[in-house]
């Protein structure tokens, strides 16, 4: 479970010790990398159902525009290189090529393809600079494997692009 930043609240003592949103992703996953960085270094995310927010996601930035699918699919495999434990990584490679190949199909339908292809070549371009962060936020996590396996949300396809063709 990771916290959405339109609808979080921080510590101040988390964030001196994790630091703050990294400026590198700009817009769009910096809050799953904070809270990925937080839960890495035992801090606890949780879930109020009370709560209530009102946040209207891609306001801004509109749904699957050209900045919405660039900053969230270069900013995707950024969170996931920088922060999942190798171990894991072994576990989850596989489902998350898949969920590439199938998001850049339906970015093909939506004509949108020119954008993913920009956001994994820049993703990749910039590695040098995701390496360095993922060796520093890997030597200072204090859980283990497991307990991040547990926060995953095992993928399902077909629910969530049945979600996405929703909006349209």
């Amino acid at each position: 479970m990771f916290g959405c930043a339109g609808a979080a609240l921080y510590r101040t003592r988390m964030l001196r010790d994790v630091g703050l949103f990294d400026e590198d992703f700009f817009l769009l996953y910096e809050d799953v990398d904070l809270s990925f960085r937080a839960q890495l270094k035992g801090y606890k995310c949780l879930y109020v159902p009370e709560a209530v927010v009102y946040h209207k996601g891609s306001g801004s930035i509109i749904y699957d525009s050209p900045t919405s699918v660039y900053y969230s699919h270069r900013n995707l495999e950024w969170v996931y290189i920088q922060n999942m434990p190798a171990r894991l990584i072994l576990k989850t490679i596989f489902p998350h090529i898949i969920y590439d190949m199938v998001a850049f199909f339906f970015f093909i339908a939506r004509g949108r393809n020119k954008d993913f292809i920009k956001a994994k070549w820049d993703a990749l371009k910039g590695l040098k600079r995701v390496f360095k962060k993922r060796g520093q936020i890997q030597d200072n996590r204090k859980v283990d494997d497991d307990y991040i396996w547990g926060l995953l949300t095992k993928e399902q396809f077909f629910q969530r692009l049945s979600k996405r063709l929703q909006k349209y």
